[in-house]
């Protein structure tokens, strides 16, 4: 009798645990259901802890409002729908829409998205990710304080807060791209298989933005640095520095930037405050450490599928180009040029390039401009057909014969 009436006792107390522990569960917001409910809290906590499915990361930040460039509506659903089109092994890796907390499951179209693992995140949930260094100042200027961390999240904590993740690579998407092209190989173990530690798609020009080409030649100095891309004989941003990586799409190897030379140049450039004084960007600096402290093999230009992004400020393409692959099945060019007006129309409601702004560029020649010692393939050979544009007109993001990017005169 005495172990029957602790069982009904025992059975009891659970009860009482399980009807407290779902009076503590929170009430839906309304128009969700409290389904939706649970998801989204443990959804929130999960990106910081745990439903991890695979070791790679797609991850894209999300707003419902552009407050820098004329507060342009942000499409969710285009840049991962052209992916989940272009890229069949994207189900592969888990998928991060970080917030600020203004989107809810309601604001995810899930049903677009089926057989990719979508989580969605808090940035304010997770510690010291998000924001301005404590005490740091942040100014007034053109590019807003969200645009300024956005920088700061690429540059500075975005490596350790998806290590804690239990992530080892991760790719960046941006609201302001598509994948033009078939992409029939897994990007993370293009990465895996040459070992190599970064992987882009296009160049830009835009290194000595508010002094950052000055901090790296003191860092250099100071530090004693010899660059792995070369000897620094000149200013860095009048050599090695020129052209950089543009970091709206990118797939690298995690523990790269926590070795300890990186994470002292990521700690440096952090305590500069660049980013909030001058808005020295995640691109300049990602390039700059690549180009100090990885080896020119161990960055890998991806060439064969055709990739766009591009900038529209208050109804006008302000920066951004097109790359056309050298594996792209549209082998007429003016197809190629069609696909990119229709994005441009379709996205922007804008009219795209005309056939005059393309480049041809050999993919060799690329590499040896840039410091690239190889596109996704060792040796690979082939043409690459850019162009780009910025608010002083028209730029190549590629190189020419004679330099890594040649702007016309």
């Amino acid at each position: 009798m005495r172990n029957v009436s602790r069982s009904c006792m025992a059975l009891l107390l659970l009860a009482f645990a399980a009807n407290w522990m779902l009076m503590l569960r929170p009430t839906p917001p309304p128009g969700e259901t409290k389904a939706q409910a649970d998801i989204q809290v443990h959804d929130i906590q999960g990106c910081l802890g745990g439903n991890r499915t695979s070791k790679d990361a797609i991850v894209m930040m999300i707003q419902k409002h552009h407050s820098t460039y004329g507060g342009h509506t942000v499409d969710i659903s285009g840049p991962l729908l052209s992916l989940k089109k272009a890229y069949p092994q994207v189900h592969k890796a888990d998928i991060l829409l970080w917030h600020e907390g203004d989107f809810t499951w309601n604001d995810i179209p899930t049903d677009k998205f089926k057989g990719m693992n979508v989580r969605l995140c808090n940035l304010n949930h997770a510690e010291g990710v998000w924001g301005p260094r404590p005490n740091a100042s942040v100014p007034n200027m053109q590019f807003s304080v969200g645009y300024r961390n956005m920088i700061r999240f690429y540059a500075v904590t975005i490596w350790n807060v998806l290590s804690d993740l239990g992530y080892e690579y991760v790719m960046r998407l941006d609201d302001d791209s598509n994948f033009m092209s078939p992409i029939q190989y897994n990007l993370f173990d293009a990465l895996r298989s040459q070992d190599a530690v970064y992987g882009y798609r296009q160049e830009s020009r835009e290194c000595d933005n508010g002094g950052f080409g000055g901090f790296v030649d003191q860092y250099v100095t100071s530090n004693q640095i010899v660059p792995k891309f070369g000897a620094l004989d000149e200013p860095y941003c009048n050599q090695m520095g020129q052209y950089g990586y543009y970091s709206n799409f990118f797939v690298s190897r995690i523990a790269w930037w926590q070795q300890p030379q990186v994470a002292h140049f990521i700690q440096t450039f952090d305590e500069s405050n660049l980013i909030y004084k001058k808005r020295c960007g995640d691109l300049v600096f990602q390039t700059a450490a690549l180009k100090l402290f990885a080896k020119p093999r161990e960055v890998l230009k991806y060439v064969d599928w055709s990739y766009a992004h591009v900038t529209v400020n208050n109804g006008d393409w302000a920066w951004g180009g097109v790359s056309f692959g050298t594996e792209d099945p549209r082998r007429n060019t003016r197809q190629k040029m069609k696909a990119f007006q229709k994005w441009m129309a379709d996205r922007w409601g804008i009219e795209g390039p005309q056939d005059a702004s393309l480049l041809s560029v050999d993919c060799n020649v690329t590499n040896r401009l840039c410091g690239v010692s190889s596109c996704r393939k060792s040796g690979e050979h082939g043409i690459e057909l850019l162009m780009g544009r910025n608010t002083a007109g028209y730029w190549w993001n590629a190189p020419s014969l004679s330099q890594c990017m040649k702007e016309p005169s």
